[in-house]
Parts: C-alpha cells; structure tokens; sequence
C-alpha cells in the first residue's frame, strides 16, 4: 500500500509542478464572427477582427446587436463583444509614444537638473570666496580703523607735545630773562 501511494504521489508532483511553471498570454489576434440575424444560428458574414472600430446600430435582440463594420457590412455580433473603450491594439501605440515623450521629458529635465546642479555649485564657490573676501575686506578695515584711531590719538598727543615743550621753553627763556643783569639806566647827563 505504502508503495502504491509512493508512486501516485511520485507521478502527480512532477505535473502540478510544471503546470504551476508555465506563464502564457492570450494573444490580441482574435476575432468574433458577424451573423446575419441577431442568433448563432444564423448564416456567418464574416469576422470582425478584436479592437476594431464599428459603428453600433439601436437594434438589439436575445444579447446580440446590430452593427456596421469597416467594410460596411451589416450584420449581427454578441453585445458582450461591443465596448466603449478604445481596444488595447490602438491604445498600446499611443502609450508606447506617450512614454517615449516622457522619457525624452525625463531626460531633458535630468540635463537641466544637473546644469542646474553644477551652476548652483559655482554659485556656492562664487559666494564662498566673496565670503572670504567679505571677511578678510572687514579684517583689513578693522586695522585701518585701528590705525586711524591710533593716530587721532598719536597727533592729539603730538599737540599736547608740542603745546607743553613751547610752554616750558617759555617758562624756561622767561626765568632766564628775569634772572639776567638788567641794563643800567643811562643818564642823562652823558649824552
């Protein structure tokens, strides 16, 4: 018994596995049959190939509508088959351009980011060095002014200076004349 269901299993593994495996798609390519009368049991036109565009007549009956095809046959298809919506053959191309566009958008925009990038990293050197430039023009003028402070102060003192030296010369060449012989007075009777 035991063997029995070894081998069942053993057979039955190998198939569901493969069966799991395999990924198909059901192909575009297909086509509905137009009938003569709103009925499967009535006389085949023709097919109308999927996504291919139709113009709908009001008549219906028993879930099939009446239809006129791009070669302007009249006839019959199941109303199952008729849609509003663009088929995916007519849609894929417009997609496929449409993301081609985007690409070529994308791209463009991936240019201009990086010259964007690349402008905003000269712009970030340009003002690092007119910082630095900035910092050291204020360095420069910090001394200046320092300078000129020091010689406001340099030409006050320089004043003061030179006002105390005429003043003790002055003091000095006045002590001295006081202290010199005065002249005798002539008199009179000399002359």
């Amino acid at each position: 018994m035991f063997r029995l269901l070894t081998l069942v299993i053993a057979l039955i593994i190998p198939f569901s596995l493969t069966a799991e495996e395999q990924q198909r798609y059901v192909s575009d390519s297909v086509y509905v049959y137009m009938h003569k009368g709103p009925g499967s049991q009535y006389k085949i036109l023709g097919s109308v190939s999927a996504g291919e565009l139709i113009t709908l007549l009001p008549e219906a009956s028993d879930g099939y509508s009446k239809i006129i095809d791009k070669k302007g046959r009249e006839g019959w298809i199941r109303t199952n088959f008729v849609s509003n919506k663009l088929s995916l053959k007519l849609t894929v191309p417009k997609l496929e351009q449409q993301i081609t566009e985007l690409k070529q958008l994308l791209e463009q925009a991936s240019n201009e980011v990086t010259l964007l990038r690349g402008d905003l990293d000269k712009a970030k050197q340009q003002l690092s060095v007119e910082q630095n430039a900035r910092v050291d023009s204020d360095k420069k003028r910090t001394e200046a002014q320092a300078q000129l402070n020091d010689l406001k102060d340099d030409s006050r003192y320089q004043f003061w200076r030179e006002g105390g030296i005429i003043a003790g010369i002055g003091l000095i060449l006045g002590l001295l004349i006081a202290y010199l012989p005065r002249p005798s007075r002539r008199s009179r009777t000399k002359w």
